[in-house]
């Protein structure tokens, strides 16, 4: 069969995508079958070639978050990890205090006030095996928790969000 032969493609929303195999046959791909397959094959960019954007990239920007979470913000793991965060939390929403989280492994985290004062914020952390893991957690109800990732060296960035509060957290 020929690729003129085979279903026709019309659609950017079709939900399968016509290609031709190494052999020149023509075979139908899920779509999402097809972003996953260039996921494995393609390498993230780099400042020397080109490639696929990192989900590191996605977080250094500013996230959202609802108030009354708890956001895990990082792993440190190696003696030399740290991560800093730029973070805007409380309420109301258009005078957000302004301030700096830094955590760096063997000290405890602590938060920065740049402009304003952050008192809605609060900075977990808690020793699991060889590894700080870094919490925040904002206690305004109908506030907001702004966070971007500003710095990570040797940090794991997790910003994860748990309702629950994590067993054995230490507030800073």
């Amino acid at each position: 069969m020929k690729l003129n032969e085979s279903t026709q493609v019309n659609s950017i929303n079709s939900e399968y995508i016509a290609l031709i195999d190494p052999n020149g046959n023509p075979v139908r791909i899920n779509r999402a079958d097809l972003a996953e397959v260039i996921r494995l094959v393609m390498s993230e960019a780099t400042k020397e070639q080109k490639g696929l954007a990192s989900v590191d990239l996605f977080k250094r920007s500013m996230q959202y978050y609802l108030a009354e979470k708890y956001i895990h913000l990082c792993n440190l793991t190696v003696y030399y990890a740290n991560c800093q965060f730029l973070i805007a939390s409380g309420s109301p929403l258009g005078k957000l205090p302004l301030g700096m989280i830094s955590c760096r492994k063997g000290y405890l985290p602590e938060l920065i006030n740049v402009q304003g004062a952050n008192t809605t914020f609060r900075l977990y952390y808690r020793d699991v095996n060889e590894t700080r893991e870094v919490w925040g957690y904002e206690s305004s109800s109908g506030g907001s928790l702004n966070l971007s990732v500003i710095d990570n060296h040797g940090g794991i960035i997790k910003l994860e969000t748990n309702n629950e509060v994590p067993e054995g957290l230490i507030k800073v």
